[in-house]
């Protein structure tokens, strides 16, 4: 039985299947990478989840969509740790990007160096 911590700042998503009694946590990926995922079976606990969700909104700072190829894209999320100065950054990618290709990197770098000088970090 091991437990993990996630901050809510790196938490992506939450979801209740009331069909399963299952909260699914998503927890965001680095770049290129598959989020980690857990699973925790429980109780109907809708207050559980509603509270997740706050602290997860919370933690946000900024997103922002950018136009990559045509209308395919990334989003960049900027978020900050309850008590923390310094901002994360995540940047889940649409479908169809490659983010192994250089010139696709590139802009996705552009793009957050754009959103950090708009935030003054």
């Amino acid at each position: 039985n091991s437990s993990v911590r996630v901050g809510w700042e790196a938490v992506d998503s939450a979801t209740w299947d009331r069909e399963s009694s299952t909260l699914t946590v998503r927890q965001t990926a680095l770049l290129g990478q598959r989020p980690r995922r857990w699973v925790v079976r429980m109780n109907d606990d809708r207050d559980l989840l509603l509270l997740i969700k706050e602290r997860v909104r919370a933690s946000l700072v900024d997103t922002r969509h950018i136009l990559i190829d045509d209308d395919l894209g990334v989003t960049i999320v900027a978020r900050r740790a309850p008590r923390a100065d310094s901002l994360s950054w995540a940047v889940s990618v649409d479908p169809g990007i490659d983010v192994d290709d250089p010139d696709v990197r590139a802009r996705i770098d552009d793009a957050l160096r754009m959103l950090r000088r708009d935030l003054g970090q």
